[in-house]
């Protein structure tokens, strides 16, 4: 999808008082029409006290993580501010919520070009046997 054109978003829930790291993750497409992106996978998270900014962009190993800039030029005026990979607000000082975007990097790239090798080329045969 990502090398088609599509925006995909990481939209994440992390419960900043448990020790646990508890949260929760969901994958969707950014349509860019000012809407909640269309949710595609959602699923839970424990990731201990690790940092969420430092963990999610290792869950997502073939993309480059960066922050939804039209959520966060919105939120920075009214909640975090700074840079990097952070939440966009808080919710009852319970909930951390943050938006990235994903863009594929060098790795998810050469996947691409391995998967549509492996679909559309000419089937590889191995060496006869002696």
């Amino acid at each position: 999808m990502l090398a088609e054109g599509t925006r995909l978003v990481v939209d994440i829930e992390e419960w900043v008082n448990k020790t646990s790291g508890r949260g929760s993750i969901t994958l969707g497409i950014d349509h860019e029409d000012g809407k909640d992106p269309e949710p595609l996978a959602n699923w839970g998270v424990w990731l201990g006290l690790a940092s969420y900014a430092d963990v999610v962009p290792r869950l997502f190993a073939w993309a480059d993580v960066n922050v939804h800039e039209q959520t966060y030029d919105w939120a920075d005026q009214e909640f975090s501010g700074g840079n990097g990979l952070r939440p966009y607000k808080n919710g009852a000082g319970e909930v951390d919520f943050w938006r990235l975007e994903l863009a594929l990097n060098e790795l998810g790239k050469a996947f691409v070009v391995v998967d549509r090798f492996a679909s559309d080329g000419l089937p590889q045969l191995a060496p006869p046997r002696p």
